[in-house]
């Protein structure tokens, strides 16, 4: 049984060896070379350049992921308590307020 689980996981490792890393991994890491030639595979050469571009442009917009946001509250959530909290949704009971006499201390 084991063995039959690990086939997948395997194929899967020996799988990842040959598919080339994205564009905009490539481009954020300063390997823009590479970039160029897996884009390449796939667009035109006169859209290669405006693609990098794009890239470029969209990495620059995009604030760096900390691993501390995954242990705070969702985006736009406030605890049941706060004023700031939607009247239908709340903190302890992530589902509707129809639902929430059954689950949560907020009615």
């Amino acid at each position: 049984m084991l063995a039959f689980g690990a086939v997948p996981a395997i194929c899967l490792a020996v799988a990842m060896a040959f598919v080339p890393h994205t564009p905009r991994w490539l481009v954020r890491r300063g390997r823009e070379d590479e970039a160029r030639a897996v884009l390449a595979h796939s667009r035109a050469k006169d859209a290669i350049d405006d693609e990098i571009a794009g890239i470029k442009e969209a990495a620059q917009s995009q604030h760096a992921f900390r691993f501390r946001q995954l242990l705070g509250p969702p985006a736009g959530w406030a605890p049941a308590n706060s004023p700031s909290s939607s009247p239908s949704w709340s903190w302890s009971c992530p589902v509707p307020s129809s639902w929430a006499p059954r689950c949560s201390t907020r009615v």
